[in-house]
């Protein structure tokens, strides 16, 4: 059987997608707005997934309105899940200093590989994917989103760099006020995911919300992770029929 490997975009995606990708990158590159009209365009270059995806974030952030706590972004990348969490945040209820969103990567791509991660589907995941090398580049984008926003003198966006494993346990030690809102974990593999799940769920009230991209397709480690971490607890996971990478389940 052909092994798969995870191409910048996903392994979903057909190969007329990918093409249109290409024919799409190359019409923003050449369209003749200035760069200001494309940024405000949005709508006229995003793909219907990228928006679905937006869309599916807005509604798994109105499901836990009035739930206080932090929203966790395992697995940043180049920052779309971060900045729409972040965006949603900060349009819907403006004056909520209570939510944060903290986002943790290596910054160097996945790490942690192991043989919980190995799918029957033969989906091969591998050390370094999804590296972006961009931890810089995410901090300007902060600098300009908190100079157009409420209580800009308060830290909104918070980049955790480094192994996952390693810096999401001394996070949690050193902020033991804390609690979780939404977890939103996107690394794919067994480990980190296991220790998020483990560090952040107990610090999780009722009605919060924890998602988890890829269950039931490219993701065994992290099903296995979710598995061991509820501990037999009953928990319903549901998706978007729109949105349906992203599955998640509510705290009760």
């Amino acid at each position: 059987m052909k092994i798969h490997k995870e191409k910048q975009g996903s392994l979903l995606s057909s190969g007329s997608q990918y093409s249109l990708n290409e024919l799409r990158e190359d019409y923003f590159n050449n369209s003749k707005e200035k760069a200001i009209d494309k940024i405000n365009s949005l709508t006229k270059f995003s793909s219907r997934q990228n928006i679905a995806k937006l869309i599916a974030q807005h509604e798994i952030f109105k499901l836990t309105e009035n739930v206080t706590g932090d929203i966790i972004e395992g697995g940043v990348y180049f920052g779309s899940g971060l900045f729409g969490w972040a965006n949603i945040a900060v349009s819907l209820e403006p004056f909520n200093y209570q939510c944060k969103i903290i986002g943790f990567d290596t910054f160097k791509g996945s790490k942690g590989v192991s043989n919980k991660d190995i799918s029957t589907k033969k989906i091969k995941r591998r050390e370094g994917e999804y590296n972006a090398n961009n931890f810089d580049d995410l901090q300007k984008a902060i600098s300009l989103f908190d100079k157009d926003r409420p209580l800009s003198h308060l830290k909104k966006i918070e980049l955790i760099k480094g192994d996952i494993s390693k810096t999401i346990p001394k996070y949690v030690s050193e902020n033991k006020q804390q609690t979780v809102r939404i977890l939103h974990l996107g690394m794919n593999l067994y480990k980190p995911t296991l220790c998020a799940l483990q560090n952040f769920l107990p610090r999780m009230n009722k009605g919060s919300i924890v998602a988890i991209d890829g269950l039931n397709h490219a993701t065994p480690g992290c099903m296995i992770a979710l598995r061991e971490s509820m501990n037999k607890r009953k928990y319903k996971l549901q998706n978007f029929d729109f949105y349906p990478n992203l599955t998640f389940f509510v705290i009760d």
